[in-house]
């Protein structure tokens, strides 16, 4: 599924003629292009050209730090938005991405301290709260997750991240009714969208319900064929587990790990559906495995391992 949160833009502002027009210009837009070594390459050689003001050195920094993050690198990204942030320090989006690189590195403390100064910036910064509310679910505090999503979507009650997350957490919580109401708006966003067809399903089957026949009419407007369309399936009765974790399979390493980490993810959820405790249990354990930090199905097996796990201390297993 799609990563914990949207990367942030912002405008780029021309300062110093000192360097050729033409060679800036293409240092600028290498810098704040989608091509993560492009962008270093533009950024690096802006900054260190020392012919930038501080507020143009704040956005090469703020945009070499999404550079880094993407690419893997969370001590460097947070290293430029340190600077970012010094040189800039009312910028929102730059606590506001340097929480995500916390978060991505597994500092939730620091990262849920940049989302508060995000938020003290910025009041209203939706996404500031979507970041906070997928730190606070990490870390199981589901009660904290909600009330931000929540706030979310006093400002944007159409906010598909918000939705979503929120639905989440009340599937985890056993707030079964709360989970189906959330998805079932996610749904009406975007009928093509066959994660939210998954979750809606996922919360009617956990609260007892058949929701099959919801799910059959969603496959009206997603395709089956492609990922994740295998899982679907399977909730109709139409494939094996086996077929499920075949068709995740991809010649490309890293879509490979992705897409069995929502496998292994969604599987779990299954048995669990069914009552399946020990089942579900090594399913999550083997989604999180994957290591795929970056997307909520690892996040969530992450926070279904916790609450299993918790029940039985409390059973005395």
């Amino acid at each position: 599924m799609r990563p914990l949160s949207t990367i942030l833009l912002i405008t780029l502002l021309g300062a110093s003629t000192a360097l050729p027009a033409q060679t800036r210009d293409e240092n600028w837009d290498r810098c704040k292009g989608s091509d993560p070594d492009l962008s270093i390459g533009g950024c690096t050689a802006l900054i260190q050209s020392g012919l930038e003001n501080n507020s143009n050195l704040s956005t090469l920094f703020f945009n070499r730090g999404n550079a880094y993050r993407h690419m893997g690198d969370f001590d460097r990204s947070i290293q430029d938005y340190d600077q970012a942030v010094r040189l800039n320090p009312g910028s929102a989006p730059a606590f506001d991405n340097r929480g995500l690189a916390y978060t991505l590195k597994g500092d939730y403390d620091r990262a849920i301290a940049d989302f508060d100064q995000a938020l003290l910036l910025n009041p209203s910064n939706t996404t500031a709260y979507n970041n906070r509310a997928a730190v606070y679910m990490r870390k199981g505090d589901l009660d904290r997750a909600i009330a931000d999503y929540d706030q979310a979507l006093r400002f944007q009650p159409n906010n598909a991240t918000a939705l979503n997350g929120r639905g989440r957490a009340f599937l985890y919580l056993g707030r079964f009714a709360a989970a189906q109401e959330s998805f079932a708006a996610v749904r009406k966003l975007d009928l093509s969208d066959p994660y939210s067809a998954i979750w809606l399903y996922l919360a009617t089957a956990r609260a007892g319900q058949d929701g099959r026949h919801e799910l059959e009419k969603s496959t009206e407007q997603i395709s089956l064929t492609a990922w994740p369309g295998p899982v679907i399936n399977l909730y109709l009765g139409k494939v094996t587990q086996n077929a499920v974790l075949s068709s995740a399979g991809d010649p490309d390493a890293k879509k490979d790990r992705e897409q069995h980490c929502e496998a292994y993810f969604y599987l779990g959820e299954f048995a669990l559906s069914g009552g399946a405790r020990s089942k579900a249990k090594r399913l999550f354990q083997q989604s999180f495995d994957t290591g795929v930090f970056w997307f909520i199905e690892y996040a969530g097996a992450q926070v279904e391992l916790k609450r299993l796990q918790a029940s039985e201390v409390k059973a005395g297993r």
